[in-house]
């Protein structure tokens, strides 16, 4: 079955015509609002922005999906994955980093009205096996646990280029960060420019035999 695409015209000629009002209203067209029940906890996932990076949607866009699942009676929560230290920096390679990341691009509990929660834990760890017996290629990957326990998730997604996936969006928002980060370790090394007096992760984790994406991405994985 096809899905539905929504086309709004991104004119503005007053409040009502704004990008924040424009993503509520798309959550009533989309009814987002049926997909859960009152009480029920709801995941929003999004991406809160690379360090120094300002390629992310902005945090209004996603407070007011989450006032709107408030308004309908659920529970939400924001949230990621951790990611790979790659290149210099490494500011979204565990919880803490993440955090600190996404505070300075505006992303606190306080601006999101919710809690702001990592879900696969300090080091990317906190997973569930998931099988996939129709896969291609995959036969079992890692949820995010965090995201698996919700009773629903909602995903917040911008458009952009990406230098290993061609493309990022929706697709990759999920079956790449709604997943247990591929690089885990106990290891750390310095890293300058990072938060945090600075510290990555560096090594595969077990997820990494999985997926083809780590071979991807070995050439600009920091290790030595």
């Amino acid at each position: 079955m096809k899905s539905k695409v929504y086309h709004m015209d991104d004119r503005y000629s007053g409040l009502p015509s704004s990008i924040p009002a424009k993503a509520q209203q798309l959550f009533d067209h989309a009814e987002l609002g049926e997909c859960f029940d009152q009480g029920d906890t709801v995941a929003v996932k999004c991406h809160m922005g690379e360090w120094n990076n300002s390629a992310y949607l902005r945090p209004i866009l996603v407070r007011v999906i989450v006032d709107k699942v408030k308004e309908h009676g659920g529970k939400p929560f924001v949230t990621d994955t951790t990611t790979a230290p790659y290149y210099f920096y490494g500011g979204r390679s565990t919880a803490d980093l993440h955090l600190e990341t996404a505070a300075r691009n505006g992303f606190t509990p306080q601006s999101m009205g919710c809690p702001i929660i990592i879900s696969d834990g300090m080091y990317g760890t906190d997973d569930i096996k998931v099988d996939i017996p129709d896969g291609l290629l995959l036969k079992e990957s890692y949820m995010a646990k965090g995201i698996a326990d919700s009773d629903a998730m909602i995903v917040v997604s911008h458009f952009k280029g990406h230098g290993s996936g061609v493309y990022g969006g929706s697709i990759k928002n999920v079956a790449a960060n709604a997943a247990r980060s591929t690089f885990t370790s106990a290891s750390t090394r310095p890293w300058a420019g990072t938060p945090g007096a600075s510290t990555a992760t560096t090594a595969w984790a077990r997820s990494a035999r999985t997926t083809s994406y780590a071979t991807t991405c070995a050439p600009s994985a920091p290790l030595r």
